[in-house]
């Protein structure tokens, strides 16, 4: 713990350089990025636990920045340097010593940091120099030997060279009281453990259950290893050069939840990532120019998981196969395709160019290139070597003529897919260009353009077997036919566009039946392009105020979304006025209005079975009325389906364009617009208040309110309001003594609204709302297709759903020096709650069902309380040495009652591994001692 706010030793600022290296993610990225800075719990990136003396006249006066604010006291100048004979100079020190406590394996205190018992080196640093080449040495780190270990290392020459390595561990530990039901975890095929009882339905999820709960606690969690290397060279004056590479690897395991009656299993996890970089840079008088290039690389070394299923019965092989919808027969082992490797590819320029005769300005400009690509092999729906199928040449009559064989699926007699790999691919461009102008000493007018674009050229896929003509997911391992609508023994099959037509396979039935399933069956590629258009103005009002107005337009074009553009106009004024005295005002007020096209509620409906897929027509709102006005019309060879009529009880005609509109459209209609593309209203305001009370004291305040609303949303989001309110103090009531403290509140509040119309109560509604009699069916025109698309849905059975939730936050630190003693304390105290309520519609709660509401009142609060205390104590035994003692405490409670209900659990509908986050209270301490060279 270093007393002194904000003072570090040099080779902590070396810390806190090396956060400019690297990219912190576990899967390719296609932008340029940093490395997270190093460190660990003990030591927090950029702060050295090892203590600089006070400066001799620290304690003489009040030290003030230039805005006004406290400075911390300031340490002394860095001792003489230990010289050798060489021409060397070198400063450092290490802390070691012992860590201890009681309650630290809950998994929740553990989650980022490791805290284990025993001997402990925290931190050691090394600086050194040589003056007469101008060489230097840096090197620092802690936690050797623990899962959130660090190192840093930087040595070159000044002004010339230097080469910068690191390497970091951080362990993310997910659960200590993990229950699996499976053992050999952590790999691919997990086998149930020889104690689970077998057969299936409800009697082996309830002998699961309690199965599970006799089980030892097991841990889960993952390490993240990482290290890399960067090389800083300069060219000359002006031109300077780097390149850099890191490597990270991910290995553990994960919670996994299967779909196999709500078992858990755990995932293992082997990711490995590479990252390379390089750049080159030049700056004059008046230009300044950058130019860096990145590719990163990452692999998942583990393509499947098998993990066998836990509620389905024995251990025999398939001998036959039914075709029978939901068909189980020998299924053992769940099949899950896991993240695929990847990998991203970027280049950006960037040019700036003051302009000193021309109204002191400044012109800049970046262009950017980047692309996303993955082409893992596409995973038939069954494999040859699939543990579920350790017998071959299983073959049953089906169907429509067409036989049921494991070949056709498999890939023995070839790809069973539209396509044998995945062929993933987005480009993406960003142009932007500003120019800034100052036409008066006191005004400053910039410009800037932004535009920004991804080029989708993965192509459309299609759930497609061009073996059998069969569209949909079809037969797959652990479900046989369950999702598609065409297999076999359903309804046919149909050749996709520009494909040959299967032996055997006819499609008779399949025109009456085109239009009634919405599963996704075919994805086409989406793209968008984002534009901005942003003018700002600052103004000086005189030496210690200025006003700030800056207005921009946004807009959005969109492929395969529900509107195809969307643009938000901002307006935003700032205020500030360092002229009140001993206060300073910042404040800030903005006004945003986001609206968009046309919103078709069916275009989430376009990935479907439907007639524009398997014809190979584009889904339009134009083709929609042509396939309307023609209803049930054979053109150039292909038979329209019929528009379809609704009756007064809902019944529509099957197969027909109205049954589509009415099933797929009916989830994403009826007045709900999804939240990224709905119409939007917004407001912020923000206001920050310092005021310097004393010579020895500031306060300082601060509160934003931002204000969202939904104005064309009946149903889904309809608000979303966050009010923050912050004060602050920092006080030096004696010299050698700082206190500083804080109290922050957060309140939220979100409304949506949701209705529970089965299709008939939608369809009924609808037909009373576009002009039913209540007698004569009601026909599907061009005029009345929003009609029944906006009405689907009988608002008596809304439900208006309140969400409240609030954070608390209060801390304060405290620190003292008695000569070279110091002592320091912090406090944290967190409290967050959150509320949910409803109001439903007259006609959405039988009585029944009412009187069950009534008796529960609301939900139950989701509440967390947290204590977090430190203590620290330095004791100096020499110049050259000290001994610190540090205390952490730290307490946790939780209620949420998704894992209340869950650790009740009595029911055979789940059988969970894990109850959720635990509460716990933990006290770690440490003893160290620190010696100096």
């Amino acid at each position: 713990m270093n007393f002194r706010p904000r003072t570090k030793l040099l080779a902590a600022c070396v810390g806190a350089a090396l956060a400019q290296w690297g990219s912190g993610t576990a899967l390719a990225d296609s932008a340029v990025g940093v490395d997270t800075a190093i460190g660990n719990a003990l030591n927090p990136p950029g702060r050295s636990s090892m203590p600089r003396p006070i400066a001799d006249d620290a304690f003489d006066t009040v030290r003030r920045s230039p805005s006004g604010q406290l400075y911390g006291l300031p340490p002394a100048p860095p001792e003489e340097f230990r010289k050798t004979d060489s021409g060397w100079e070198f400063i450092g020190g290490i802390e070691f010593g012992v860590l201890g406590g009681a309650g630290k394996q809950n998994a929740k205190y553990r989650e980022y940091k490791d805290f284990k018992s025993g001997a402990y080196l925290d931190y050691f640093e090394l600086e050194g120099e040589k003056p007469d080449t101008a060489h230097f040495l840096q090197a620092f780190g802690g936690g050797l030997g623990h899962e959130d270990q660090f190192i840093g290392l930087q040595f070159g020459r000044y002004n010339d060279w230097k080469l910068r390595s690191f390497y970091n561990e951080t362990p993310h530990v997910f659960s200590t009281t993990f229950k699996p039901i499976y053992r050999n975890t952590g790999t691919s095929k997990p086998a149930l453990d020889n104690g689970t009882p077998g057969g299936n339905g409800a009697t082996t999820a309830a002998a699961l259950l309690a199965y599970s709960k006799t089980l030892p606690d097991t841990e889960v969690g993952l390490v993240r290893k990482k290290g890399g290397t960067r090389l800083d060279l300069t060219l000359t004056d002006k031109w300077k050069t780097y390149a850099s590479i890191t490597s990270e690897k991910r290995t553990g395991e994960r919670p996994f939840g299967l779909q196999d009656g709500g078992v858990e299993a755990i995932e293992p996890i082997d990711y490995e990532t590479n990252d390379l970089a390089a750049g080159v840079s030049y700056t004059d008088r008046l230009t300044a120019f950058n130019l860096r290039t990145s590719v990163s690389l990452f692999r998942n070394n583990i393509d499947y998981f098998f993990p066998r299923k836990a509620l389905v019965g024995a251990n025999a092989a398939p001998t036959t196969v039914t075709g029978a919808a939901n068909s189980t027969t020998g299924i053992d082992f769940a099949s899950y395709t896991l993240a695929p490797d990847n990998e991203a590819y970027n280049v950006k320029g960037e040019y700036s160019r003051k302009l000193p005769d021309f109204f002191k300005g400044r012109f800049s400009a970046a262009v950017a290139w980047g692309s996303s690509r993955q082409d893992d092999k596409i995973r038939t729906p069954l494999e040859p070597n699939s543990p579920n199928f350790s017998s071959a040449g299983i073959v049953q009559a089906a169907a429509n003529g067409v036989a049921w064989d494991p070949n056709n699926w498999n890939g023995v007699n070839g790809s069973p897919t539209s396509r044998a790999t995945a062929g993933q691919r987005i480009d993406s461009t960003l142009y932007n260009l500003s120019l800034l102008l100052h036409p008066l000493d006191e005004l400053g007018v910039k410009g800037t353009f932004r535009h920004y674009e991804t080029d989708n050229k993965s192509g459309t896929y299609y759930a497609y077997n061009p073996l059998t003509g069969q569209w949909g997911y079809g037969i797959q391992e652990g479900a046989f036919n369950t999702v598609a609508p065409l297999a076999i023994g359903g309804v046919g099959c149909q050749p996709a566009p520009g494909r040959p037509i299967v032996p055997g396979c006819t499609g008779a039935a399949y025109a009456a039946a085109a239009f009634a399933n919405s599963r996704a069956m075919y994805m086409p590629p989406r793209d968008y392009k984002q534009t901005n258009y942003t003018v700002s103005a600052d103004y000086d009002l005189g030496d210690a105020s200025s006003l700030e107005a800056t207005l921009e337009r946004e807009n959005f074009s969109h492929t395969f979304r529900e509107r195809d553009k969307t643009w938000e106009d901002k307006i935003k004024l700032t205020y500030a006025d360092r002229s009140l005295g001993d206060a300073t005002l910042r404040a800030s007020y903005e006004q945003d209005r986001k609206r968009g096209s046309f919103y078709d509620p069916l275009v989430n409906s376009r990935g479907g079975l439907n007639w524009f897929a398997i014809y190979g027509i584009p889904y339009s709102r134009a083709t929609l009325q042509d396939i309307i006005a023609n209803s049930g019309a054979v053109i150039n060879g292909v038979t329209n389906p019929l528009a379809g009529t609704l009756t007064a009880a809902g019944v529509v005609t099957a197969g027909s364009v109205l049954n589509w509109l009415t099933l797929a459209g009916n989830f994403n209609s009826g007045g709900m617009m999804k939240t990224d593309q709905a119409d939007r209203d917004q407001s912020i305001a923000n206001v920050r208040l310092n005021y310097m009370a004393r010579p020895d004291l500031d306060i300082g305040t601060m509160v934003q309110a931002r204000r969202v609303r939904y104005p064309t949303n009946t149903l889904a989001a309809q608000k979303d309001n966050l009010t923050s309110v912050n004060f602050d103090v920092n006080y030096q009531p004696a010299l050698g003594t700082l206190i500083s403290a804080y109290y922050s509140r957060q309140d939220g509040r979100q409304r949506q609204r949701e209705n529970f119309s089965s299709n008939v109560q939608a369809r009924t509604y609808a037909y009373r709302m576009c002009g039913g009699d209540g007698v004569n069916p009601l026909a599907l025109t061009v005029d009345n297709i929003d009609c029944f698309l906006n009405n689907q849905r009988d608002p008596g059975l809304d439900m208006m759903m309140n969400t409240k939730s609030t954070t608390d936050v209060f801390g304060f630190n405290v620190a003292h020096h008695f000569g070279p003693i110091g002592v320091s304390a912090s406090y944290t105290y967190t409290e967050s709650l959150t509320r949910i309520s409803q109001i439903y519609g007259l006609t959405a709660l039988t009585l029944a069902q009412q009187a069950i509401v009534n008796s529960y009142g609301a939900w139950p609060d989701m509440t967390m309380k947290q204590h977090s205390l430190e203590l620290n104590l330095i004791l100096p035994i020499d110049k050259k040495t000290a001994a610190r003692f540090v205390y952490h405490y730290d307490k946790l409670k939780l209620r949420d009652w998704h894992y209340d209900y869950r650790a009740l659990n009595t029911t055979t509908t789940f059988i969970p591994a894990d109850y959720g986050p635990q509460n716990y209270t933990a006290d770690m301490f440490g003893v160290f001692l620190q010696m100096k060279l």
